[in-house]
């Protein structure tokens, strides 16, 4: 699990800790499954809901990034 103290505006914030978690399982076709959980983004206030957004199309595009890079590169 990951500390996450980047606020709405992309800045380092030692009062805003939200988590991220990777979880990694094997998948019968032999490769591996990740999983994000990025978890209490209600911590963001005023300006979750849209933070939120935001990073669940940010999420998805970097895993993607991640999954294109490792099968290219076994």
């Amino acid at each position: 699990m990951l500390g996450w103290q980047i606020d709405h505006t992309w800045r380092y914030d030692p009062a805003l800790l939200t988590e991220v978690e990777l979880t990694f399982a094997p998948t019968d076709t032999g490769g591996t499954r990740v999983t994000l959980e990025h978890r209490n983004l209600e911590r963001f206030g005023s300006d979750a809901a849209r933070h939120a957004e935001r990073l669940g199309g940010g999420w998805p595009a970097r895993l993607a990034e991640f999954a294109e890079y490792a099968n290219a590169n076994p």
